[in-house]
């Protein structure tokens, strides 16, 4: 009987010895060294172009920059941070660099294309000279007939113009040569937007003066239409000299959040 009573301590110990070896092994886990562990798995899908060493230490920086990555990180491991920087490296950009963020959503590390990103991969091709994405407010004068028009006729409203309701983007070939033009219609912009979550809160970026969510539908629109490419083909050397010597356009770093 005495050997009966005795077992449930022992087992006690047991989950307390478990519990402490768990509690020193979440302590030790670290995300820079899964980060670096996984070295070449991210080289082969890098663009050749990139220095495996920086890139590395950009995903570590952009990691540790956010105190809500990190409880994520530890408890799954790293299986939803690898996933994400795996993607940001097979698109061509660089963690926390602007165009592509890691953020923690529903319990998983999600990583996120800013829509400048897309803008930056369309650019890449050397087939453009430029991309186009503007929104359009309730008081601007905007109509576009894909039958008749080759891009829509957009002038903005002098002073206010009110809220955001749509959006249009499309690229530019050297030459002139409008791609097709893709527009993101009021009744599209609403769609995308019922999807998404905290949108009435003052500081959803659906309600931000600059319209980035109203521009990011607009631009995965225009994704369909048009070449991308990770590694930048407008190097010297790797494109014919009218095309390897175009300016490319300018890509701000404004922030950028996803639609869901």
């Amino acid at each position: 009987m005495g050997s009966l009573h005795s077992r449930p301590g022992r087992r006690r110990g047991c989950l307390m010895s478990e519990s402490i070896t768990n509690a020193v092994d979440e302590a030790k886990f670290s995300a820079g060294a899964l980060i670096q562990r996984h070295r070449a798995d991210f080289a082969a899908v890098l663009p050749a172009s990139f220095g495996i060493d920086r890139w590395l230490r950009l995903a570590e920086s952009a990691v540790n920059a956010s105190p809500d990555l990190l409880p994520v990180i530890r408890r799954d491991r790293g299986a939803s941070m690898l996933r994400a920087l795996m993607r940001c490296a097979t698109l061509g950009h660089e963690p926390g660099g602007g165009l592509f963020h890691l953020v923690e959503k529903g319990g998983k590390v999600e990583g996120w294309e800013d829509y400048k990103g897309i803008m930056q991969r369309i650019l890449r091709t050397g087939l453009y000279s430029k991309v186009v994405v503007e929104p359009v407010y309730e008081h601007d004068q905007y109509t576009f007939d894909a039958n008749r028009d080759d891009r829509p006729q957009h002038v903005r409203a002098e002073g206010q113009r009110g809220k955001a309701v749509a959006a249009y983007a499309y690229a530019v070939h050297f030459g002139g040569a409008i791609s097709t033009v893709a527009d993101a219609t009021p009744e599209i912009i609403q769609a995308s937007k019922d999807k998404a979550r905290g949108t009435d809160r003052a500081n959803s970026p659906w309600n931000a003066p600059a319209a980035p969510m109203h521009r990011k539908v607009a631009i995965k629109l225009l994704e369909k239409y048009v070449s991308t490419a990770a590694e930048d083909r407008r190097t010297v050397g790797a494109l014919p000299e009218a095309l390897s010597t175009a300016p490319s356009s300018p890509v701000d770093l404004e922030p950028d959040w996803e639609t869901a």
